[in-house]
Protein backbone atom coordinates (compact mmCIF):
# COMPACT_ATOMS: atom_id res chain seq x y z
CA UNK A 1 0.00 0.00 0.00
CA UNK A 2 1.89 3.04 -1.14
CA UNK A 3 -0.51 5.91 -0.68
CA UNK A 4 -1.52 7.46 2.65
CA UNK A 5 -4.96 7.36 4.20
CA UNK A 6 -5.39 11.00 3.16
CA UNK A 7 -5.79 9.89 -0.45
CA UNK A 8 -9.40 11.17 -0.33
CA UNK A 9 -9.68 14.35 -2.38
CA UNK A 10 -13.03 15.96 -3.11
CA UNK A 11 -13.39 16.79 -6.78
CA UNK A 12 -16.35 18.65 -8.28
CA UNK A 13 -18.01 16.32 -10.74
CA UNK A 14 -18.30 17.69 -14.26
CA UNK A 15 -19.65 15.86 -17.31
CA UNK A 16 -16.82 13.50 -18.15
CA UNK A 17 -18.42 10.95 -20.44
CA UNK A 18 -17.59 7.48 -19.20
CA UNK A 19 -14.56 8.70 -17.27
CA UNK A 20 -12.82 5.43 -18.14
CA UNK A 21 -9.10 4.98 -18.59
CA UNK A 22 -8.22 3.17 -21.80
CA UNK A 23 -6.19 0.00 -21.44
CA UNK A 24 -2.63 0.21 -22.70
CA UNK A 25 -2.68 -3.47 -23.62
CA UNK A 26 -6.01 -5.20 -24.24
CA UNK A 27 -4.44 -8.61 -23.74
CA UNK A 28 -5.36 -8.48 -20.03
CA UNK A 29 -8.87 -7.45 -18.99
CA UNK A 30 -11.14 -7.62 -15.98
CA UNK A 31 -14.20 -9.68 -16.85
CA UNK A 32 -16.53 -10.25 -13.89
CA UNK A 33 -17.05 -9.98 -10.14
CA UNK A 34 -17.70 -13.43 -8.70
CA UNK A 35 -20.83 -13.88 -6.61
CA UNK A 36 -20.45 -15.44 -3.14
CA UNK A 37 -20.34 -19.24 -3.22
CA UNK A 38 -23.40 -21.17 -2.13
CA UNK A 39 -21.14 -23.11 0.23
CA UNK A 40 -19.40 -20.43 2.27
CA UNK A 41 -16.87 -22.95 3.54
CA UNK A 42 -15.69 -23.54 -0.05
CA UNK A 43 -15.40 -19.87 -0.88
CA UNK A 44 -12.77 -19.61 -3.60
CA UNK A 45 -13.83 -20.38 -7.18
CA UNK A 46 -13.07 -23.97 -8.11
CA UNK A 47 -11.19 -23.00 -11.28
CA UNK A 48 -9.77 -19.90 -12.91
CA UNK A 49 -13.33 -18.71 -13.59
CA UNK A 50 -16.19 -17.50 -11.42
CA UNK A 51 -18.65 -20.26 -10.55
CA UNK A 52 -21.34 -17.58 -10.90
CA UNK A 53 -21.41 -13.82 -11.36
CA UNK A 54 -22.44 -10.93 -9.16
CA UNK A 55 -25.19 -8.82 -10.72
CA UNK A 56 -26.59 -5.55 -9.48
CA UNK A 57 -25.16 -3.74 -6.48
CA UNK A 58 -22.81 -5.03 -3.79
CA UNK A 59 -23.64 -4.00 -0.21
CA UNK A 60 -21.06 -2.99 2.38
CA UNK A 61 -21.35 -2.01 6.05
CA UNK A 62 -18.26 0.08 6.66
CA UNK A 63 -17.80 -0.77 10.35
CA UNK A 64 -17.48 -4.04 12.24
CA UNK A 65 -18.15 -4.36 15.97
CA UNK A 66 -14.93 -5.01 17.90
CA UNK A 67 -16.79 -6.68 20.77
CA UNK A 68 -15.69 -4.02 23.26
CA UNK A 69 -18.14 -1.24 22.48
CA UNK A 70 -16.16 0.12 19.54
CA UNK A 71 -15.62 -0.77 15.92
CA UNK A 72 -12.96 -1.19 13.27
CA UNK A 73 -13.12 -0.32 9.55
CA UNK A 74 -14.45 -2.94 7.18
CA UNK A 75 -13.20 -3.57 3.65
CA UNK A 76 -14.90 -4.75 0.47
CA UNK A 77 -13.40 -7.91 -1.02
CA UNK A 78 -14.48 -10.07 -3.95
CA UNK A 79 -12.99 -12.68 -6.20
CA UNK A 80 -12.84 -11.32 -9.74
CA UNK A 81 -12.32 -13.06 -13.06
CA UNK A 82 -9.42 -11.63 -15.07
CA UNK A 83 -8.49 -12.84 -18.57
CA UNK A 84 -5.14 -12.96 -20.32
CA UNK A 85 -5.89 -13.08 -24.04
CA UNK A 86 -2.28 -13.21 -25.13
CA UNK A 87 -1.43 -16.50 -26.90
CA UNK A 88 1.18 -18.77 -25.33
CA UNK A 89 4.78 -18.23 -26.33
CA UNK A 90 5.41 -20.76 -29.12
CA UNK A 91 9.07 -21.02 -28.09
CA UNK A 92 8.24 -22.19 -24.60
CA UNK A 93 10.55 -25.05 -23.75
CA UNK A 94 10.49 -27.77 -21.15
CA UNK A 95 10.99 -26.25 -17.72
CA UNK A 96 10.82 -22.68 -19.04
CA UNK A 97 8.30 -20.07 -17.95
CA UNK A 98 5.77 -18.99 -20.55
CA UNK A 99 6.76 -15.39 -21.28
CA UNK A 100 3.16 -14.59 -22.29
CA UNK A 101 1.92 -15.25 -18.75
CA UNK A 102 0.76 -12.05 -17.04
CA UNK A 103 1.66 -11.10 -13.48
CA UNK A 104 -0.65 -8.62 -11.71
CA UNK A 105 1.26 -6.52 -9.18
CA UNK A 106 -1.06 -3.58 -8.44
CA UNK A 107 -4.73 -2.68 -8.14
CA UNK A 108 -5.47 0.97 -8.87
CA UNK A 109 -8.69 2.03 -7.12
CA UNK A 110 -10.88 5.13 -7.23
CA UNK A 111 -14.38 5.96 -6.02
CA UNK A 112 -17.30 8.15 -7.07
CA UNK A 113 -20.33 9.00 -4.96
CA UNK A 114 -22.91 11.78 -4.64
CA UNK A 115 -20.96 14.98 -5.23
CA UNK A 116 -17.45 13.57 -4.89
CA UNK A 117 -14.77 11.54 -6.57
CA UNK A 118 -11.36 10.46 -5.29
CA UNK A 119 -7.81 10.34 -6.46
CA UNK A 120 -6.33 6.99 -7.40
CA UNK A 121 -5.17 4.70 -4.62
CA UNK A 122 -2.63 2.02 -5.53
CA UNK A 123 -2.82 -1.26 -3.61
CA UNK A 124 0.46 -3.07 -4.19
CA UNK A 125 0.47 -6.11 -1.90
CA UNK A 126 -0.42 -8.27 -4.84
CA UNK A 127 1.18 -10.99 -6.95
CA UNK A 128 -1.25 -12.91 -9.14
CA UNK A 129 -0.31 -14.85 -12.27
CA UNK A 130 -2.80 -15.09 -15.14
CA UNK A 131 -1.67 -17.80 -17.56
CA UNK A 132 -1.57 -17.06 -21.28
CA UNK A 133 -4.88 -17.65 -23.08
CA UNK A 134 -6.56 -18.35 -19.75
CA UNK A 135 -8.18 -16.73 -16.72
CA UNK A 136 -7.55 -16.34 -13.00
CA UNK A 137 -9.72 -15.29 -10.05
CA UNK A 138 -7.68 -13.06 -7.73
CA UNK A 139 -9.15 -12.00 -4.39
CA UNK A 140 -9.40 -8.24 -4.89
CA UNK A 141 -9.55 -5.54 -2.22
CA UNK A 142 -12.10 -3.21 -3.84
CA UNK A 143 -12.04 -1.14 -0.65
CA UNK A 144 -8.95 -1.88 1.48
CA UNK A 145 -9.51 -1.58 5.22
CA UNK A 146 -6.83 1.08 5.57
CA UNK A 147 -8.79 3.58 3.46
CA UNK A 148 -12.30 2.53 4.50
CA UNK A 149 -12.44 5.02 7.37
CA UNK A 150 -11.43 7.89 5.09
CA UNK A 151 -14.14 7.06 2.58
CA UNK A 152 -16.68 6.51 5.36
CA UNK A 153 -16.01 10.03 6.64
CA UNK A 154 -17.65 11.35 3.47
CA UNK A 155 -20.90 9.49 4.22
CA UNK A 156 -23.16 10.86 7.00
CA UNK A 157 -23.34 8.53 9.98
CA UNK A 158 -25.93 5.81 9.49
CA UNK A 159 -26.69 6.68 5.87
CA UNK A 160 -26.38 4.47 2.81
CA UNK A 161 -24.89 5.95 -0.35
CA UNK A 162 -24.48 4.55 -3.85
CA UNK A 163 -20.76 4.54 -4.58
CA UNK A 164 -19.08 3.33 -7.75
CA UNK A 165 -15.76 1.54 -7.31
CA UNK A 166 -13.33 1.64 -10.23
CA UNK A 167 -10.49 -0.85 -10.39
CA UNK A 168 -7.61 -1.18 -12.84
CA UNK A 169 -5.07 -3.99 -12.87
CA UNK A 170 -1.40 -3.25 -13.51
CA UNK A 171 1.55 -5.55 -13.95
CA UNK A 172 3.80 -7.10 -16.55
CA UNK A 173 4.13 -10.12 -18.76
CA UNK A 174 7.02 -12.45 -18.03
CA UNK A 175 8.78 -11.08 -21.13
CA UNK A 176 8.92 -7.72 -19.29
CA UNK A 177 6.21 -5.88 -21.22
CA UNK A 178 3.99 -3.87 -18.88
CA UNK A 179 0.20 -3.67 -19.01
CA UNK A 180 -2.60 -1.68 -17.42
CA UNK A 181 -6.25 -2.56 -17.92
CA UNK A 182 -9.04 -0.09 -18.44
CA UNK A 183 -11.30 0.82 -15.52
CA UNK A 184 -13.78 -1.81 -14.39
CA UNK A 185 -16.79 -0.44 -12.47
CA UNK A 186 -18.39 -2.16 -9.50
CA UNK A 187 -21.62 -0.57 -8.25
CA UNK A 188 -22.09 -0.62 -4.49
CA UNK A 189 -24.25 0.63 -1.65
CA UNK A 190 -22.05 1.60 1.29
CA UNK A 191 -23.53 2.15 4.74
CA UNK A 192 -21.58 4.13 7.34
CA UNK A 193 -22.76 2.03 10.28
CA UNK A 194 -21.86 -1.08 12.22
CA UNK A 195 -22.73 -4.34 10.53
CA UNK A 196 -25.84 -5.71 12.30
CA UNK A 197 -24.74 -9.33 12.00
CA UNK A 198 -26.09 -12.46 10.34
CA UNK A 199 -29.26 -14.37 11.07
CA UNK A 200 -29.62 -18.14 11.34
CA UNK A 201 -32.71 -20.34 11.43
CA UNK A 202 -32.24 -21.10 15.13
CA UNK A 203 -31.16 -18.79 17.93
CA UNK A 204 -28.60 -21.37 19.12
CA UNK A 205 -26.93 -21.76 15.70
CA UNK A 206 -23.37 -20.56 15.22
CA UNK A 207 -21.79 -19.00 12.14
CA UNK A 208 -19.00 -21.28 10.94
CA UNK A 209 -18.08 -19.67 7.59
CA UNK A 210 -18.57 -16.41 5.69
CA UNK A 211 -17.80 -15.86 2.00
CA UNK A 212 -16.07 -13.75 0.80
CA UNK A 213 -15.87 -11.25 3.69
CA UNK A 214 -17.89 -10.24 6.73
CA UNK A 215 -20.25 -7.27 6.61
CA UNK A 216 -20.89 -7.18 2.88
CA UNK A 217 -22.79 -9.04 0.19
CA UNK A 218 -21.87 -12.58 1.17
CA UNK A 219 -23.00 -16.09 1.94
CA UNK A 220 -22.68 -17.71 5.34
CA UNK A 221 -23.04 -21.10 6.96
CA UNK A 222 -25.06 -21.73 10.11
CA UNK A 223 -24.55 -24.88 12.12
CA UNK A 224 -26.50 -26.12 15.07
CA UNK A 225 -24.56 -25.79 18.28
CA UNK A 226 -24.10 -29.10 20.00
CA UNK A 227 -25.54 -29.40 23.46
CA UNK A 228 -22.88 -29.93 26.12
CA UNK A 229 -22.94 -33.43 27.56
CA UNK A 230 -24.87 -33.92 30.77
CA UNK A 231 -22.68 -34.27 33.89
Amino acid sequence: MNRPLAFICLVALAPLGTGCVAANDTSVEAMYVCAPADDAAACAPSSGECDRYLTGYADLWMRLDDGAGGFYPNGLWFFMQVANNRPPNPDEGVGQLNSANARITDYVLSYEGPGFSTEDYTYSTVTVTVPAESTATPFVALLPEEISAGLGALIPDGETWPIDVYVRFKGHFLDGKEFETGKFKVKTYMTDANFPGYTCPNATDVITAVCPNEGQTSSWTCEEQEEPPLP
